[in-house]
């Protein structure tokens, strides 16, 4: 009886894995920086935002390299979101070759830094392919609307008895960005718009009488930091000092005519429970409603507010 030939069933020896070469070009980006002065951030407008950075490529094999592409960009939630083509001529060995590069967005949060050396492999036979790419560990840059638009910024107030009531309110409203606040580490942006009160004093045991009072006004010295954002992009917070405004007065007949000082509630979205509302880092709407805390002379107070991301 023949034995069976071995060849047939023999396992297949994997492939020797191929070394790289000992000599050649070596690309890397050696060096990568934001063109632009400190705090770093991306200002958000309706026609997107720009970050400026430098980028250095170098070839630091003991090889000419020829003439490669280098990709720069950024990436949110792990998507790209801005790429950009950095063209880099023939490099000698240990030559740099540094280039400014303006990367574009157009979405709010936290944007990571991306980028590859000799992205389109034309540079053939690397000493260390491993290299390419750009690592900046824990390195973030923040996209920031430049300004928000105010659809609702509201305070209605009910005297205990319902003898009078106040409704505050802001119109042609928008915050605008003012920039970082160390001090107390947040985004803070000034508001502007047109405040209206409206004072509506009801029948009661007292007075059998009603009226309306209401003025207008721009508080151009109360909208200063109305608007905050937290640090880490995770919060907010506005507020307008409305009731520091001047009063005004209108008249109630009970039935002799009585003079009423009306006025204005704070427009804020600070109530009872934590100064700061919870955000998205990329959300482009903040909206709520809440009851607000009267101590004198008794009563309910509810604020609502929506503000729009100009982007």
């Amino acid at each position: 009886m023949l034995a069976a030939v071995g060849s047939a069933s023999a396992a297949k020896k994997p492939p020797k894995k191929k070394k790289p070469p000992e000599h050649g070009p070596d690309l890397v980006i050696s060096h990568w920086e934001i063109d632009q002065s400190k705090p770093y951030f991306i200002r958000v407008a309706p026609g997107g935002g720009n970050l400026f950075v430098k980028v250095t490529t170098t070839n630091i094999g003991d090889r000419r390299a020829k003439a490669s592409v280098t990709l720069l960009g950024l990436t949110h939630n792990g998507n790209a979101v801005a790429l950009k083509e950095v063209h880099v001529p023939g490099l000698d060995p240990n030559e740099p070759n540094v280039q400014s590069v303006e990367l574009h967005v157009d979405e709010l949060g936290w944007m990571v830094p991306k980028g590859k050396a000799n992205a389109t492999d034309a540079v053939k036979n690397e000493t260390n392919v491993s290299n390419n790419r750009l690592h900046l560990p824990h390195f973030r840059v923040p996209a920031i609307a430049d300004q928000w638009t105010v659809d609702q910024f509201e305070t209605k107030s009910v005297v205990t008895g319902g003898i009078s009531s106040l409704d505050t309110t802001l119109t042609d409203g928008t915050f605008q960005l003012k920039g970082w606040n160390a001090s107390s580490e947040e985004w803070v942006y000034d508001g502007f718009g047109t405040v209206e009160g409206t004072d509506t004093y009801n029948p009661s045991p007292l007075c059998s009488g009603s009226g309306t009072g209401s003025d207008r006004v721009s508080p151009s010295t109360l909208t200063i930091d109305t608007l905050k954002i937290a640090r880490d992009l995770d919060g907010y917070t506005a507020t307008i000092a409305t009731s520091k405004l001047p009063r005004y007065s209108f008249t109630v007949s009970c039935p002799n005519p009585i003079p009423i000082s009306g006025g204005y509630e704070d427009l804020t979205t600070v109530h009872i429970g934590p100064a700061f509302e919870p955000m998205k880092e990329d959300q482009q709407t903040l909206s709520g409603s809440a009851p607000l805390p009267i101590t004198s002379p008794g009563g309910t107070s509810d604020s609502t507010w929506r503000f729009f991301a100009d982007i």
